[in-house]
C-alpha cells in the first residue's frame, strides 16, 4: 500500500485498491472483515503473548498465504 501503517490501520486502503481493480463491493467487504478477525487474532495470540494454539498455526499461515496472493493477483491482473 506503499505506507508504513500496521495490517489492521490499511482497511480504507485495501478497500480503495480492490475497488479500483473491479473487485465485487461482496468480496471487498469480505475481505476488510476478515483481515479485522485475523489482526485481532494476531494481536492476541501472537504479537502481545505469543501464546499461539497450535492446531490454529496451520490456518493462519495458510491465510496470510491467501490474502497476500490475492492482493499480487489482483495488482498484477489490472
Amino acid at each position: 500500500m506503499h505506507n508504513s501503517k500496521s495490517l489492521e490501520n490499511q482497511k480504507d486502503s485495501l478497500g480503495a485498491f480492490l475497488k479500483q481493480r473491479d473487485t465485487s463491493k461482496e468480496l471487498c467487504n469480505m475481505y476488510c472483515a476478515i483481515i479485522d478477525y485475523y489482526s485481532k487474532y494476531q494481536n492476541t495470540f501472537i504479537k502481545h503473548n505469543d501464546n499461539v494454539i497450535q492446531d490454529e498455526l496451520e490456518l493462519m499461515v495458510n491465510l496470510t498465504s491467501t490474502f497476500i496472493q490475492f492482493l499480487i493477483n489482483k495488482n498484477i491482473s489490472n
